[in-house]
């Protein structure tokens, strides 16, 4: 069997790399950062894709500065649009099924209740209009497609909001963080040990997925956690999104509701993990 893993140096990637090696005797990786297939150079997609030929693809890239993207929609529909339309199409040409990772901001967040599956989508920001296009490209190109939804990513090989705020907990007396926006925390080596247990080694029916880990807090319930497993002593404030204004605006309840797969364990037991 042939893995094609695209973005190998990100955040999900990167931990993608310490479980993909190995799996089975049977399985061949290939795995590809930036310098290898630059996903803005389109023509280069199908190319290096009929060259491996996979099996199955997995796809960890994307545009993700959610703020950013406010001002440069071209690159995040680049990124987060049209490279996953032409990667479905090209495995579709060589019969590999793709796990393409999508987000919680594909939702609203009106529903205090949180979302299924087939929840309706409707977008707040660019960012996650890009990926709800994706989402519908990659359906309409490959049957055999799996879009994994996934929030608030967090470990090692990238920026993420644990490790800011222990470097700011440690500069800082104070801080404020938002305590009106809800979701799970999941540490990206529960969700790539899942992926390939359950989507690699294992098959499961073509569609869409929710995956994070287990219970639910917000933004500052989350940072709270972090100073006291830290042991950091900091003057930690609630503020609200309306008070803490950024370019894109967040959707409040981003809750992906698990209703196919097993539940990973809880956030704060897997944060702890990552942390001790």
């Amino acid at each position: 069997m042939k893995v094609l893993l695209i973005g190998k140096t990100g955040l999900l990637g990167s931990m993608f790399m310490k479980f993909l090696p190995g799996v089975a005797r049977t399985t061949e990786v290939f795995a590809l950062g930036r310098k290898e297939l630059d996903l803005t150079d389109f023509d280069k997609i199908d190319e290096v894709l009929l060259r491996i030929n996979p099996d199955i693809t997995i796809n960890c890239t994307g545009y993700t500065a959610v703020d950013d993207a406010e001002e440069n929609m071209e690159d995040a529909m680049a990124l987060n649009a049209e490279a996953p339309r032409l990667i479905a199409e090209s495995c579709k040409k060589v019969g590999s099924k793709l796990i393409h990772f999508s987000t919680d901001y594909v939702f609203n967040g009106n529903n205090e209740s949180g979302y299924e599956e087939n929840s309706e989508t409707n977008p707040l920001n660019n960012y996650g209009i890009s990926k709800s296009e994706g989402e519908k490209a990659i359906m309409h190109a490959l049957d055999d497609s799996y879009i994994i939804r996934t929030a608030w990513l967090y470990g090692p090989g990238g920026n993420n909001f644990v490790d800011t705020m222990i470097k700011l907990g440690r500069e800082k007396n104070e801080l404020s963080v938002v305590n009106d926006q809800f979701g799970s925390p999941t540490f990206t080596r529960d969700l790539a040990s899942y992926v390939v247990q359950n989507f690699v080694l294992s098959d499961q029916k073509p569609g869409i997925y929710h995956l994070t880990n287990s219970g639910v807090c917000s933004w500052y319930d989350f940072a709270k956690e972090i100073f006291e497993i830290k042991s950091i002593d900091i003057d930690l404030k609630e503020t609200t999104s309306e008070d803490f204004k950024r370019p894109a605006k967040r959707p409040r309840y981003s809750i992906l509701k698990n209703t196919k797969l097993s539940d990973l364990r809880n956030w704060k037991e897997a944060l702890r993990d990552y942390l001790e």
